[in-house]
């Protein structure tokens, strides 16, 4: 995705950051996958990488729900995708990079 910047941002266009995903584990806890820092970026096949939220797997609704809120102060066009799966796959596969556990 791209956007249009300000005329006086240098080249007028942003990259718009993916949306990020959550997953929600058998036992009522969140993973959090966001939009990885650009310093992170590796060069392959995704136009799109991700990197799994420190917080993850610690999280439960309330926090989840306090963590994307504070997101959206810097964000206000965020995007979520929720994931249910039972086995906490994410499905992003390979564009997931820095997979902190």
């Amino acid at each position: 995705m791209r956007r249009a910047g300000s005329p006086c941002s240098g080249n007028g266009v942003r990259w718009k950051p993916g949306p990020s995903t959550t997953v929600e584990g058998e036992d009522r806890t969140y993973d959090l996958y966001v939009p990885a820092p650009q310093s992170l970026l590796e060069d392959g096949e995704y136009d799109r990488q991700f990197r799994r939220h420190p917080a993850s797997g610690t999280l439960d609704a309330l926090g989840l729900a306090e963590l994307i809120q504070r997101e959206m102060r810097f964000d206000t066009d965020l995007w979520v995708i929720a994931v249910e799966d039972r086995g906490r796959r994410h499905f992003l596969d390979a564009a997931v990079i820095e997979d902190a556990q």
